[in-house]
């Protein structure tokens, strides 16, 4: 069985938190049903609900 790509994409998580991708932080387009996104996505707000430090300025991904 092959696997496609989702045909959805994200850049911010955590409602505008920009998501970048490898040691140089360069923003990409993140490939994700949209279900997991919004999962991801509530998850991040939490967590800056719960932080003391609160939001984050940026989100560093190396990848999945």
């Amino acid at each position: 069985m092959a696997c496609s790509r989702p045909n959805n994409t994200f850049k911010t998580l955590g409602g505008d938190v920009p998501v970048h991708y490898g040691s140089k932080g360069k923003q990409l387009s993140f490939p994700a049903p949209q279900a997991f996104e919004n999962l991801l996505d509530a998850t991040f707000a939490e967590l800056w609900q719960r932080c003391p430090a609160g939001k984050a300025d940026i989100i560093l991904s190396a990848g999945t």
